[in-house]
This record gives structure tokens, sequence and C-alpha cells, in this order.
């Protein structure tokens, strides 16, 4: 519940920007929602005053809040009328469109339970309103409505042939300011209208605590960002742990089939807190995967206090999280906003920042929004910025693969792609593999985990495909830094600190000898294929063919590879012997076919890199001398 508990704790100290509409780095406008508001795209507007009677219709297509409540998430097979702005079959006689009977027959109970929804609030504002303006917006809408003339007004304002009964029709007062729908006077009105009038049950508000007349039975809607979509919070049709609610395994909390929250929560609460995660994703959110369509992975950060953070350490822990703020080039540059990644965080943080001082918790949420509109919790986390620096830094020492200087260790979202670069991650499926992914390794880094074995299964895979050139178009799209990644995160598999990365001796187990071993086989004949080359492109050396063969059969793919590089002993005496020594190191215990795990890659991978780096310097302090020397 500490989510849940953290979204609403935020929605109470920023209460003063409910219906308060803000633009956001898009020009898309978007405001905090009270509960029973939800973001529909409403087509044609109708102004009238005081009296009811007409001023205006116009045709002005805008995303705008609509009161409803929980229950119409589902109207496709049973009428269930919006609070005051509807399809028009709901809030007027439709007899000039000319339908057939059966539908002319159900618009005509449509419109009878949307009336009668409309005049109980009335009834109930008159005897339980405080403000007594919501009372006559609500009767001049009603006086409206009674003339049965809303289509004939449309008809002779913008013509019925630029209109769809599709289209909701939304309703504004003359001359007030703000627009109707941002009056959070008729809000309150009309969730307490919901709350007093509709069968609750009694029972835990876990998110404060205490005990309600009135807990939640059905998810919130609108979650997802789309214009009209029934997306829901939490998805309960996961069963292997990919999803928030996957990884809780809570399902003997589902009743009735999808109809219930994770867990008994307040209704005005637990709405409270998803208009606060809607209203985060608009302003403290970053894309990390997208999808087809508004397949989108996010992470969202937000702090308990909402204090300012100091610049550096937003830097730092957005650097971390794989959003490229160092990155001011043209690269990655959005078409559609004019914007890289660096300046649209930027601007993020200036909007409203992530955290406060060090000891402030900064909340960590990950989210897939799918094309059919169901917002899933990935993973989230609730960690102090001391905390997040912390475990930065240990996963710093975890992955420090590379031994040169000027290595730049790769970040969370580049190693969630590299592993599955073999797919389309601009597909739905494919941008969810990589969202799980890097949700996973997330949890590593914050509290120091094992990196699960799937992760390591596949980037051990991509490196020796990409050793090996095949696996398709991904592989020809490979550089040494995207090997650089998969050796990274192999180096991370174990949840321990590797400050002596390169002193051999602390590092010489059995499976990293093996690695070793088959690295300094390959430079033999690497070399030797060189020196005996005419220019041309050299092939692949027995030791890069056996790369994969070597984790499953160490001892018998050594065997075979030393016989076969034998005539090319003579062209390195120095390897040679580098060879014998190495293989002289084994116990017989460990000259074995047991399976190595994969961190005999990172042995080759290293010792192929210190071997090129030693003959750069060496290169480097020989020109030197001849400069010095003359």
């Amino acid at each position: 519940m500490q989510l849940y508990e953290s979204l609403y704790n935020l929605y109470e100290q920023n209460k003063s920007l409910v219906l308060q509409p803000q633009i956001d780095r898009f020009d898309n406008e978007y405001c905090l929602l009270p509960p029973g508001d939800y973001v529909l795209k409403a087509a044609i507007q109708v102004t009238v005053d005081l009296n009811g009677k007409l001023q205006s219709i116009i045709k002005n297509e805008r995303k705008i809040p609509v009161l409803a409540s929980p229950q119409n998430n589902a109207r496709t097979s049973n009428p269930a009328p919006l609070a005051l702005f509807d399809k028009v079959e709901y809030l007027t006689d439709t007899s000039l469109l000319q339908l057939s009977a059966k539908t002319q027959e159900k618009n005509t109970n449509k419109r009878k339970i949307y009336s009668e929804q409309l005049h109980d609030w009335i009834d109930y504002a008159s005897k339980n309103q405080k403000n007594d303006l919501v009372l006559e917006w609500l009767t001049a809408i009603s006086e409206y409505l009674s003339k049965d003339t809303l289509i004939s007004d449309i008809d002779k304002s913008i013509g019925l042939k630029s209109f769809k009964t599709a289209n909701i029709v939304y309703f504004d007062i003359m001359d007030l300011s703000p627009h109707l729908w941002y009056q959070t006077a008729l809000a309150e009105s009309w969730w307490n209208f919901v709350c007093k009038t509709q069968s609750g049950t009694k029972g835990l508000d876990l998110i404060t605590g205490n005990f309600t007349d009135n807990q939640a039975t059905v998810y919130s809607k609108g979650l997802g960002g789309s214009a009209n979509n029934s997306s829901k919070l939490i998805s309960y049709n996961d069963n292997d742990g990919y999803t928030y609610h996957g990884i809780l395994g809570n399902q003997e909390l589902k009743t009735n089939g999808e109809a219930h929250y994770l867990a008994p929560m307040d209704a005005t609460n637990a709405a409270k807190s998803e208009n606060m995660l809607l209203f985060l994703r608009q302003t403290q959110s970053m894309p990390l995967v997208s999808g087809s369509s508004n397949n989108t992975t996010s992470i969202v950060i937000w702090s308990d206090n909402n204090e300012k953070v100091n610049h550096d350490t937003q830097l730092e822990v957005f650097a971390a999280l794989g959003l490229n703020l160092s990155n001011t080039s043209k690269d990655n540059l959005d078409e559609s906003t004019g914007q890289n990644d660096a300046t649209a965080a930027m601007e993020l943080l200036r909007g409203e920042p992530l955290g406060g001082e060090y000891n402030s918790h900064i909340n960590l949420l990950t989210v897939n929004a799918t094309s059919t509109g169901r917002l899933s919790v990935v993973d989230f986390q609730s960690i102090t910025l001391n905390e997040f620096k912390t475990g930065f830094k240990n996963w710093q020492n975890r992955c420090n693969y590379r031994h040169i200087d000027d290595y730049k260790q790769p970040n969370l979202k580049q190693m969630s792609k590299m592993i599955y670069a073999d797919k389309q991650t601009s597909s739905d499926k494919g941008a969810s593999f990589v969202s799980r992914a890097y949700s996973q390794l997330l949890n590593c880094m914050l509290n120091n985990t094992k990196i699960p074995s799937y992760i390591i299964r596949l980037a051990t895979k991509r490196y020796v495909d990409g050793v090996l050139n095949r696996g398709g178009g991904y592989v020809r799209r490979c550089s040494a830094q995207w090997n650089d990644i998969l050796l990274t995160l192999v180096n991370a598999e174990k949840p321990e600190r590797n400050d002596k990365l390169m002193s051999d001796k602390s590092i010489e187990t059995r499976d990293y000898k093996f690695g070793k071993l088959l690295a300094t086989i390959h430079l033999l004949e690497n070399d030797a294929l060189y020196k005996r080359s005419t220019g041309g492109i050299i092939r692949q050396t027995n030791a890069q063919k056996a790369l994969g063969r070597l984790g499953d059969q160490p001892a018998n793919t050594i065997k075979v590879l030393v016989k076969k590089v034998n005539p090319y002993f003579k062209d390195d005496p120095y390897l040679v012997k580098e060879i014998m020594k190495q293989l002289a190191g084994f116990d017989a215990e460990e000259m074995t076919n047991e399976p190595l795990k994969a961190i005999y890659l990172v042995a080759y991978g290293r010792t192929i890199d210190k071997h090129f780096e030693d003959l750069k310097r060496y290169k480097q302090e020989t020109d030197k001398n001849i400069e010095q020397n003359g």
C-alpha cells in the first residue's frame, strides 16, 4: 500500500492544483483531477445562461474533465449516463436523426436514466449544497434540456453533417470563469452525491488506516492518458510476475473478477491516489521504451515532500536511470517536439522537482501503458536520495567491467534494450520485454540483489552471437559499445563489490581462468593470421568459433583448440609461453566439462582489451623514446 499512500499524501499536499489547467511540454492541457472526474475528448460546446436560454453552439474538440461515477467503466451493454456531459442519445430526443426503431427505443431509455440522475442530483444539491451557484448551474442545464431542442439547435448552428452521434456534448454557463468543467464546487457536489446515493461496503482503508463506509469496488477510468479508455491501475491477468500485482502475488485479494482493487481502500482516497499518478505522468515522467500505438513504458519520479533538490543530484538520478541529460546534441531528437532527452528532462525538473534533501524519499514508479489503454504498474521503489546514491555506487562497482580510464558505464536503459536487440522494441511485445528487464535491473541496482538468470542468459547469447556475427540484422548493428554493455551485465551478476577487478589473483575462479585462456589462444591465432595475410580480411579464429561451446564443454573445447592452433606456436613464443603458464595453473579437478558460469565471457573480453591496451601503451612509449632520442 506504500504506493497508494505516497500518492494520496502528495495529492493532499497539492490540493491547490485541483482543476487548475496546466500546459505540458507538448502543449497539451491537463490538470490534477478530483475524485469523479475523468478526461474525455468532447466535441460540441453548448453555452447557456443561468435561465437555461441557449447562447451558442460551436464545434470545439478538446480533452476536458468529465464528471462520472466509477461504475461508468462499462456502459457498452448497459446504459450508464455520465453526470452532465454526454453523448446526445443520453441528453435529448433523437427522433430527428431518423434512427431505427430499436435504436430509438434504446435512446429513449438512456435519456430517461440520464434525466432521472440529473434530477436526483439537483434534489440532493438543493438540500445539501453549501454553494448556491452549483444548484443554479445544474438547474440552468436541466431547464435547457427539458425543451428537447438540442438536435435542432445543433443543426441550426453547425449542421448535422458535421455532427457525429458519438460526439460528447459539453455545457458551459455564459460569462462563467473558469469554465464549468474547471469548477471545483461542481466536482465536489457530484462526488458527494455519488458517495451518498450509491451503496458502499464498510471496511478498512489501508491508505489511512481508518475504517470507511465506502470501500472502492471498481477501478478508476482514464489512467492510460488516451481519450477514451478503461484503464486499470493494476492488471490482474498476470501470473509471471511482470506487473506490480504479479510481483506481490496477492491473488487471494481478488474478488468479483477484475472488479476489486489490489487491497481494501476508501473510494475517495483511492481516486485521489490514482488521479495524482495521472498528474505525475504528465509532469514528472520520462519515456523509457516506446512501442506501437499508445504503448509506452515510462518512469515516474516524485518525492514525498516535493521539495527542491540539488541540481547535480537530479542529473545523477536521471543519468543512472537512462535519461541522457548530458546529451545536448541533436542526437535522439524528437521531431514532434524539437527536444532531445536532455532538454525535455530539464524542463521536467524545472516544473515539479523530484526530491528534497538527501534523507528525503524519492519514489520511482515504472508503468506500462498499453495500446488497449491499460496502465500496468511494473515496479515501485521508494528510497532516500542517500540510499539511491549508495545503491548506484555499489552498482557501479559491480558493473566495472573495463579497466581503461575513459570507459563510460552503460545505464539501465541501454542494458535493457541490448539484451532484446533481436526484437523490434517499437512493437508492443518488444517494448514489454524491455520494460520488464529495466524494472528488474532497477531493483538490482537499488537493492544490491542478484541479476535474474534469464537476463544473464540473454546477455551471454547476445555477446556470443555478436562475436560470431550471427543472429540476423541486429548483429550487424552491434558495436564495441554493445559488447561492453553485455559484458557489464555479466560482470554484475553477483551482488558484491568488485573493487580489484584487474588483479587476476582476486578473481582467479575456474570460470575466469577458462575465459582468459580462450582469449589468449584467440590472440595467438589472430596475430598469426594477421601476419600471414596480404591486407585482406582475416577469418574468424577457432577460439571465436568456440566461444559458446566453451561454456558447455570447457575441457574438451580447450583440448581441441590447442591442437588446432599448434601450427601457429612458432609465430609468437611469448603468447605460447602464456598459454602454457595458464594451462599449468589449472588444478586437476578444474579441467573438466562442468559448464561454466557466464563470467568466463568477462574474462575473455577483458583479456583481449588488456592485450590491445598494452600494445597501444607500448607503441606510445616507443614513439616517445624515439622522439626523445632522435
